[in-house]
């Protein structure tokens, strides 16, 4: 049987992820309760701030998940996680795919409203909706696939069971192409618009700079789906799937 964690059968890191999965939730509340404060400060809230808050409570379900987990063999060897912990595992995995693209969703058309207030031009407003129907068609498109994946539905969390799944290395290569493209064309948006300012070369140049961290997304979206690949081709889960959850969490 294949190892949840390496191949050390002794080997345990669920104290280790469920500190990450806290400093991580920590600090999302810490940035959005700031961000919160500067909106009321200087100049109110808007629909990227209430967005922003909703992706927040998807943040939290998602570590929650992710404590649920943990407490059923998460960062274990496989042969210490009885079979009734790697069926509740599962399911709370199958859970968490769907309530993890749901936050990620919420977020990017959080950054797409903020941007509108910003730069409100028609051309503009209809880029915005064009990768926002994009990003909607994506969620839908990776729900739709993590909760159809197998047939008969339960054979996602009873590998073991007569029936069939879909080719899940392809499907997570075909679901993150979207999401990286939107990612980038998101980071793009806001370029020519600020290229266009009436301002000096240094406040343009800053601005750009501020847009362009978030080209650290994509690449870490590559990065992720290297490591996706062999998740649900695996019965139990590989050895990097305690990883990949924490960077799950942590990209959110």
């Amino acid at each position: 049987m294949a190892s949840l964690y390496g191949r050390d059968e002794n080997a345990d890191r669920s104290s280790e992820l469920s500190a990450t999965t806290t400093i991580v939730l920590v600090l999302s509340v810490v940035f959005v309760a700031l961000r919160f404060w500067a909106r009321y400060v200087r100049i109110g809230y808007g629909t990227d701030d209430w967005l922003t808050l909703v992706a927040l409570v998807f943040v939290f379900i998602t570590g929650g998940l992710n404590y649920g987990m943990i407490a059923h063999g998460l960062g274990k060897h496989a042969k210490r996680v009885s079979t009734e912990d790697q069926i509740i595992f599962f399911k709370l995995l199958l859970a968490f795919e769907n309530i993890y693209v749901t936050a990620v969703m919420l977020i990017k058309l959080a950054l797409l409203s903020m941007y509108l207030r910003i730069f409100p031009s028609r051309n503009f407003r209809l880029a915005s909706a064009l990768i926002a129907a994009v990003v909607i068609g994506w969620w839908i498109a990776i729900c739709a696939v993590c909760i159809f994946q197998c047939h008969p539905i339960k054979k996602a969390w009873m590998p073991w069971i007569d029936g069939t799944c879909i080719n899940l290395k392809a499907s997570f290569i075909g679901n993150a192409i979207p999401n990286i493209v939107t990612d980038i064309a998101i980071l793009c948006l806001p370029v020519g618009p600020i290229i266009k300012l009436q301002v000096n070369m240094a406040q343009k140049l800053s601005l750009l700079v501020i847009f362009l961290l978030g080209s650290l997304d994509p690449r870490y979206s590559l990065h992720l789906v290297c490591r996706r690949s062999s998740l649900r081709n695996h019965r139990p889960l590989p050895p990097n799937t305690p990883t990949t959850n924490a960077y799950d969490l942590i990209e959110v």
